[in-house]
């Protein structure tokens, strides 16, 4: 094997996307020694999509005052490249770190000063991973740190929430619309939920963020009459498209008010890092996440990575922390092997500490295989 890609998702909660690039470079440096180990950084649009774009494109990480869901004040980065800025909404309303989760009072507010910054960079299209985040409020946070001015019924502005998105009676976007006059918005999303019922934000992740099942209901009632106010402003009913339910309606916000678009995390970033151009002669692209099952192949990372070495004809081996029984059925022509690397029946918390280790001898052991099949099927002199 002269040249190979390692190009692996995370394995949440225990190996970076960078940690894999490492450990791969390290296990094939001693079965390989004289192989051209090209690793590319990876997320889908979740936490450390900044990252995994900043790691490969040329540019600078902009580092400003920000606000995170509950309004406290912090610092937060995103990056700029050729006059585009990439950013992810968990970089300040990451659920994981929001001390109060609750999405009737968490905000987006931060996520649009952050855009606000870019634009005023000078940037021209912006980049946003809407993974992880706290909030609903339907991006009405977001649009008020750009200059929308929601009004209730005492003619007052207010910065909407989940809890208070039916006292909404009115909306003023003529600040927006000149910010972003000229402006080209992405949203890099890989949920499938619109904004409202049974599929919608409030439905299927208000009780991750903090709702019970009752006031999950609650929400999505209050984003309907949010909705409902959106209509009769004279802007078309963008609720039912896939992806307008993330990031707690942040989705919806970027179709119908920034004008934007949603795209699949993979393609965009693929696209980014040119991909494609650094397929010439690879021999096997290696790709993974924590765990593989029936869901892998609607729309997440190995997708997208598939379809591509698909178009090549350039094999495809899937190393991952874990797999369904049922993954099976996903060998083919494209891809060649599923690998695990977990070794023993244990508990995740004491798997955790071995898991750069069982990563690199898998590593190491894959690697052994291709090296034997290479020797076996070697032509004879």
């Amino acid at each position: 094997m002269k040249k190979c890609i390692i190009i692996s998702d995370s394995f949440k909660g225990t190996l970076s996307t960078f940690d894999i690039i490492n450990l791969f470079k390290k296990g094939a440096n001693e079965v390989f020694p004289n192989c051209n180990v090209i690793g590319i950084p990876i997320a889908d649009g979740g936490e450390g999509t900044m990252e995994a774009f900043s790691a490969s494109l040329l540019g600078e990480k902009i580092t400003i005052d920000c606000v995170d869901s509950n309004n406290y004040p912090i610092k937060t980065t995103y990056f700029i490249s050729n006059n585009t800025a990439y950013m992810d909404v968990a970089s300040c309303i990451y659920l994981s770190t929001t001390k109060i989760k609750n999405p009737f009072i968490t905000t987006s507010y931060g996520v649009g000063l952050m855009i606000k910054d870019a634009i005023y960079k000078g940037c021209k299209k912006i980049i946003i991973g809407l993974g992880g985040s706290s909030t609903n409020d339907g991006g009405t946070g977001l649009l008020s740190a750009l200059g929308v001015k929601f009004y209730n019924s005492k003619k007052e502005v207010f910065i909407p929430t989940g809890g208070t998105l039916d006292q909404i009676t009115s909306i003023d976007v003529d600040e927006l619309n000149n910010l972003i006059n000229d402006i080209e918005i992405v949203g890099m999303c890989d949920v499938t939920n619109p904004l409202l019922f049974e599929n919608g934000a409030s439905r299927i992740y208000g009780k991750q963020k903090g709702a019970t099942e009752e006031e999950t209901k609650i929400l999505d009632e209050k984003m309907k009459a949010y909705h409902n106010v959106v209509l009769s402003s004279g802007y078309k009913d963008f609720s039912s498209i896939n992806g307008t339910g993330a990031a707690g309606g942040i989705g919806y916000s970027i179709i119908t008010f920034l004008k934007g678009r949603l795209e699949k995390g993979i393609k965009v970033l693929l696209d980014a890092v040119d991909f494609e151009r650094k397929l010439t002669d690879v021999d096997v692209i290696f790709t993974g996440e924590g765990n593989i099952d029936s869901q892998t192949l609607n729309g997440k990372v190995i997708e997208g990575i598939k379809e591509v070495a698909s178009t090549h004809n350039i094999p495809l081996v899937v190393i991952s922390g874990g797999a369904d029984l049922d993954t099976e059925k996903m060998i083919g022509n494209d891809i060649k092997a599923i690998i695990t690397t977990t070794r023993k029946p244990l508990d995740f918390s004491k798997l955790k500490p071995y898991s750069k280790d069982y990563y690199l001898v898998t590593i190491k052991n894959t690697l052994r295989l291709i090296k034997l099949g290479m020797e076996l099927y070697k032509p004879k002199q």
